[in-house]
């Protein structure tokens, strides 16, 4: 149901009543073609930034998860480098320092 310029307000609350309004409906061509380019601008801009970024944080992720070994390696070796040296462990350090002990045993 089209219902053009209504105004006046009884006539919207009893559309509402019904169930049957829609602010949409009220508005004139000018501003229903407004609002279709607003949204299409909208999805457009939200279309570009996701196919830029979804690729780029994927690529991201996968190479993270390739370098994964050589990444722990590094991380023993600094862990490793700050025993020897008696400096104080991070709490990740120290997790992970416990994690690799438990493991050894």
């Amino acid at each position: 149901m089209v219902v053009p310029n209504i105004q006046d307000l009884g006539l919207i609350d009893k559309l509402k009543e019904l169930d049957i309004y829609s602010f949409f409906d009220t508005m004139t061509k000018t501003e229903k073609s407004i609002t279709y380019i607003v949204m299409a601008v909208e999805i457009a801009i939200e279309f570009y930034v996701f196919i830029n970024w979804l690729p780029k944080f994927l690529s991201a992720r996968f190479a993270a998860m390739r370098n994964k070994s050589k990444n722990d390696v590094e991380v023993w070796k600094a862990i490793q480098t700050k025993i020897d040296n008696n400096l104080e462990l991070s709490r990740r350090e120290q997790k992970l320092y416990k994690k690799l002990m438990k493991g050894k045993e």
